[in-house]
């Protein structure tokens, strides 16, 4: 039996859930070579970007749990995974947010 995951391709095909997380990955990777490349000139902090990634990290283990039924409580109405879900990704956009806030009016050089 093969063990599946929202980063993996589910029979073969690719979903969408899948594309996006591609998506993430290659932003993720993009935004640490541009960190690598100025680790010694930067006036900026790459804190919220962390955050975003953690945050990003916790939903997507929430939706995966919530999926598969391991931790859902459907009758719940203080937990449940997919709102809780919602929240974390509300949070991502907000921590994305500030990251991408810091460099608002700057000067290219």
């Amino acid at each position: 039996m093969a063990v599946s995951s929202p980063f993996a391709c589910s029979a073969g095909r690719r979903s969408s859930w899948t594309l996006f997380n591609y998506l993430v990955a290659a932003f993720a990777v993009t935004e640490f070579i541009i960190c690598l490349r100025t680790r010694h000139d930067r006036d900026f902090s790459y804190r919220y970007f962390l955050l975003t990634l953690a945050t990003y990290a916790m939903a997507g283990t929430v939706w995966y749990l919530d999926l598969r039924k391991v931790v859902c409580f459907p009758t719940s109405t203080l937990f449940q995974g997919h709102a809780l879900w919602h929240l974390l990704n509300a949070l991502v956009f907000v921590f994305l947010t500030k990251f991408y806030l810091q460099f608002y009016g700057r000067k290219s050089d």
